[in-house]
This record gives C-alpha cells, sequence and structure tokens, in this order.
C-alpha cells in the first residue's frame, strides 16, 4: 500500500506542486523535553487572508492550528489558555515575538516552522482539491513515524479516521484500568442504592 500510495503521490500534478522544496538555511533545533505538553512553540500565520496560531507540542509533534478573529495579543491569549485547559498547562512557551521565552531568529522555532510550512502545505492542496484540510490534520497526526504517531505520543492512543481502523489500535494503554475504575464505581453506586432500599 505504501508503493502504491508514492506512486500516485508521483503522478500527481497537484501534489508536485506543493511539495516540499529544498531548504535554504538550517535549522536551529531545540531540546526535546520528557513529557508531553511541557514545551510548546507557537506561531501566527496568514493564509487565503485568513490569520491562524499555531501550537508545536515539542515532544510529539502534535501542532495545533487555531483560527483567529484578529491578532490581538488578548485574541490570542484566549486561544493558548483553552488549548492549557484542553492539555495541561506548559512550562515553556517559545514564539518569535514573545511569550514566556522570545526567539528573535524563526530558524530557531524548528518545529514550529516546520508546522507552519506543512500546515500551509495542506492547506493550499486542501483549497486546490476541494476538500477539508482538518481530514488532512487527522491523517498526518495519525501517521507514525519512529514507533508512534503525534497522537499517540501526546494522548497514549491513536484517533478515527475515515478509514477503517482496528478497535484495539484506538484503545490507550490506560483504557483496561479505567474501565476496571468505572466497573468498580459502578458496582459500588449499585450496591449503594440497593441498600438504600432495603
Amino acid at each position: 500500500m505504501n508503493a502504491e500510495v508514492r506512486d500516485y503521490i508521483s503522478k500527481c500534478s497537484t501534489c508536485r506542486a506543493y511539495e516540499d522544496k529544498q531548504q535554504k538555511e538550517t535549522l536551529i533545533s531545540n531540546e526535546v523535553p520528557d513529557r508531553p505538553w511541557f514545551k510548546v512553540g507557537c506561531d501566527l500565520f496568514t493564509i487565503h487572508r485568513i490569520d491562524y496560531l499555531i501550537t508545536t507540542n515539542y515532544y510529539s509533534n502534535f501542532f495545533k492550528v487555531d483560527h483567529l478573529t484578529d491578532t490581538k495579543s488578548w485574541t490570542v491569549i484566549n486561544v493558548l489558555r483553552a488549548q492549557f485547559a484542553r492539555y495541561g498547562i506548559s512550562a515553556t512557551v517559545i514564539s518569535d515575538n514573545g511569550m514566556e521565552i522570545r526567539t528573535p531568529y524563526p530558524q530557531s522555532n524548528l518545529k514550529v516552522e516546520q508546522s507552519v510550512k506543512t500546515t500551509k502545505g495542506l492547506m493550499r492542496l486542501g483549497k486546490e482539491l476541494k476538500s477539508y484540510t482538518y481530514l488532512a490534520l487527522i491523517g498526518l497526526r495519525n501517521t507514525q513515524s519512529m514507533d508512534s504517531s503525534s497522537a499517540q505520543h501526546l494522548m497514549g492512543r491513536r484517533t478515527q479516521i475515515l478509514l477503517p481502523t482496528k478497535a484495539t489500535i484506538l484503545k490507550s494503554k490506560t483504557q483496561k484500568s479505567v474501565s476496571r475504575q468505572l466497573d468498580a464505581m459502578k458496582d459500588k453506586h449499585i450496591t449503594l442504592i440497593v441498600a438504600r432500599e432495603t
């Protein structure tokens, strides 16, 4: 199947038009943290006259793309607050224009710059092919690099995509213990109800 996908892409004129070009300058990488969402980088970008905030998790390479109504600092702060409520508060936030660590050179924020480049490519492709960019993002997040995908690194499981997927690979590592705990709580609750009624 991989060979067929590569063959299809090599013959697709739209894919070829938006494929990565050779990098011009060496990017400076940052140290990789030892746990998810401990360190994130963020940046603003505009494509098709719409502003976005991109936030990249340095541990998993998982990145989040948020549409912005405007680029005022309060709007950006509120979007980041929503992300921290969802994924946890990051110890370090890196930005070209100043969050907690200011980095004046975009090339020093390697993961974010790569995420912006990837997202812009997906958005251009999506517009030309009249398809949804978010479906491409889901596929990308579930694509394995090394032994697992960025979704697995962040959430401990893959996420459902449009392709048929085995239920076993959608389960998290903690799912069995969570199921046991929920069953135990349910049994305890039923026991309490029965005890009250008797």
